[in-house]
């Protein structure tokens, strides 16, 4: 996401045809025009950014660092995160179509790297639902309640996406 003179109802066009591909896992990476290409070039003639060595030395390959007339920065990293939730997590074909072993597999792996990661653990809780499995999707979300009252990172994740995660409350 994020090309030169990409405009965000394209992105939001990428974002459906990844959802629509029904795949385990897809990655949301944002553009990065790195020195010597036709995306620098594009960018430094729009007025984007510099064609300035010190500038990239700060720079990262996963976040960007300048604002365009489309999108700003900031838009762009949440817009890419966004698409991470929906795709990966809410809408994950694993979740949607019924084979919750493989999903908790994944959402478990998640949660391994992220124990904070709230919407993995919320997924889990569906899939457990999806099995039958009330006991174990009763303690998956005493555990999400946990952590949200116990972790800012989780608490935060779950204020900036709870409309996305309807069948719990906190």
């Amino acid at each position: 996401m994020g090309f030169f003179s990409e405009t965000k109802e394209q992105m939001h066009e990428t974002i459906a045809y990844a959802r629509a591909l029904q795949a385990d896992w897809c990655l949301f990476n944002i553009a990065t025009p790195l020195i010597g290409t036709e995306m620098y070039d594009q960018f430094v003639s729009a007025g984007y950014i510099e064609n300035n060595l010190e500038f990239w030395s700060d720079c990262s390959f996963f976040e960007r660092q300048f604002d365009t007339l489309e999108i700003s920065a900031a838009e762009l990293k949440e817009l890419a995160y966004l698409a991470n939730v929906d795709v990966n997590f809410i809408n994950n074909p694993n979740l949607l179509e019924g084979n919750f072993e493989k999903a908790i597999d994944i959402f478990n792996d998640i949660v391994i790297h992220y124990p904070f990661h709230v919407i993995a653990q919320y997924c889990i809780r569906e899939a457990y639902k999806g099995l039958g499995q009330l006991d174990e999707a009763e303690q998956k979300k005493n555990e999400m309640m946990q952590l949200i009252q116990m972790d800012q990172r989780a608490a935060d994740m779950y204020n900036k996406y709870k409309e996305l995660m309807p069948n719990f409350k906190n």
